[in-house]
């Protein structure tokens, strides 16, 4: 071997011993650190965000009340018995098959359309696909009498089924159902 490869030999074997020391020297200060009750807390905290499902993580990290109402309900059991409180979704009328260019698409029309043929009601406490009803007009009245039947009024009928949803399971939530199902009945009252 000659001069030069020696020298390059000596500086990578010094720049091995310093890495060595540097490495040894932080391993030794980190093991001090560990012993602090702070850092000890800080490993447990860690431990344990790594622990969360990432998915309830994803979701809960940054959700707001109304986001986190809506996974609590998403993530219970089907609602099978429910509070019979409706949102009417729309009234519509199936036309004619040589109506519509289409081919047979039902289309919505006023609550009061003297041609409508049914109307669509959705629960507020289901979210499925058994959660909304389509009941002819001649039956509307005796749905209506035997439910909680609210009216959007001029609203987006979907934003207004998604109002009254919240308010109903925040105030369960919060207040319990008889609660829930009183201030419904005030916004039915409202609408009136």
């Amino acid at each position: 071997m000659n001069n030069k490869q020696l020298e390059s030999i000596k500086k990578n074997y010094e720049s091995l011993k310093n890495a060595q020391e540097e490495m040894m020297s932080t391993i030794k200060r980190r093991k001090e650190l560990a012993q602090t009750p702070e850092v000890q807390e800080f490993f447990r905290l860690s431990e344990k965000i790594y622990s969360f499902n990432t998915q309830l993580y994803d979701d809960v990290k940054d959700a707001d009340d109304e986001q986190l109402i809506e996974l609590a309900i998403k993530w219970s059991s089907t609602i099978v018995d429910s509070n019979h409180i409706f949102v009417c979704m729309g009234t519509y009328r199936i036309p004619l098959p040589t109506f519509s260019p289409y081919g047979k698409v039902d289309y919505e029309v006023q609550s009061d359309d003297q041609f409508a043929d049914y109307k669509v009601y959705a629960d507020i406490e289901k979210n499925n696909i058994g959660s909304t009803f389509k009941v002819s007009i001649e039956e509307c009245d005796e749905f209506e009498k035997n439910n909680i039947v609210l009216y959007p009024n001029g609203k987006n009928a979907d934003d207004y089924y998604d109002e009254i949803r919240h308010l109903f399971f925040e105030t369960a939530i919060n207040e319990g159902q008889e609660k829930a199902i009183a201030k419904i009945l005030v916004k039915k009252d409202e609408k009136k």
